[in-house]
């Protein structure tokens, strides 16, 4: 049996997808889809592991310092941009989904609207 061919005995699809450096198909069960982008022969099928990229550990740099729109201070750092959003009570939009923060964030007691109009006639 060739690197091109699926076994006698295989059951269920057969699936080929096309790896860089074979003018063939592979079975896709001998390969692997690297960290490039591309399918790779798995070493047990005669291939390497050089798609896999480094085996290091990702480490994503600190957040960049910003001026806040809401008070005008300067915010660095994640820790410090956690805080701020804490302490002004707000929320990233990007990390939701339309309608999220309006029913999880709405915690206004109703009848609320009354005890406002009345403190705003009484202060004038």
């Amino acid at each position: 049996m060739t690197l091109y061919d699926f076994p006698d005995d295989h059951v269920g699809r057969k699936r080929y997808v096309g790896v860089r450096g074979h003018t063939k198909s592979v079975p896709a069960f001998k390969t692997y889809r690297g960290v490039d982008g591309y399918n790779h022969i798995l070493p047990e099928h005669g291939g390497t592991l050089d798609g896999m990229g480094s085996a290091g550990p990702l480490v994503l740099s600190d957040k960049a310092a910003y001026w806040s729109p809401l008070d005008g201070t300067v915010v660095e750092g994640r820790t410090a941009h956690r805080d701020h959003m804490k302490r002004h009570n707000v929320l990233e939009a990007g990390d939701y989904k339309i309608g999220d923060i309006s029913r999880s964030r709405d915690t206004t007691p109703r009848g609320i609207g009354d005890d406002i109009r009345r403190t705003i006639s009484e202060l004038s």
